[in-house]
């Protein structure tokens, strides 16, 4: 009943140990908020919950799980500044998919859009969800984008400095 991998990746979850901060949704159980993340992020994309927007994007599995994690775990975030954080992941990964869209991107050709743009999305709202400051917050996307499937941007820096004469 959890989709394609859900039931694989939370056995592998629910085995991973660690301190019990988060829920695995539909166990009853927790794991680490990392690792609750992973889980119900895993699960919520298996049952097809991510919503796709108008135009491109999948802004329900993770902009949720990631926050909802880190929630549980902080213990003192209200339901207002939750869903602060939900709207603000959501609305920046859709705003980011809009540009791409209008500056003529394919985002289906270079990069899965809906995956790089939702680590951005979950990292924004994990980020409200825990108060960082902006500075931390850019190093958070920073963090996000070196870890992030699909993006080439690692690469793209990696070509610009090998080409550039050295001084």
């Amino acid at each position: 009943t959890l989709g394609d991998g859900g039931p694989e990746t939370a056995a592998v979850v629910l085995r991973s140990g660690g301190a019990p901060e988060s829920t695995v949704l539909g166990f009853g159980k927790k794991v680490s908020a990392v690792m609750a993340g992973l889980a119900n992020g895993a699960m919520v994309h298996s049952l097809n919950y991510d919503a796709i927007g108008g135009e491109g994007g999948h802004p329900g599995a993770f902009a949720l799980t990631a926050p909802l994690a880190v929630a549980e775990r902080e213990g003192d975030v209200s339901g207002r500044e939750f869903i602060t954080a939900l709207v603000a992941g959501v609305e920046i990964e859709m705003r980011a998919v809009l540009a791409l869209l209008r500056a003529g991107v394919n985002t289906k050709g270079r990069f899965l859009e809906g995956q790089l743009l939702s680590y951005l999305g979950a990292t924004l709202s994990a980020g409200r969800t825990l108060r960082l400051s902006s500075e931390q917050l850019d190093s958070a996307l920073g963090l996000m984008l070196m870890q992030a499937s699909g993006s080439r941007q690692v690469v793209i820096l990696s070509l610009i400095h090998i080409s550039e004469p050295t001084r």
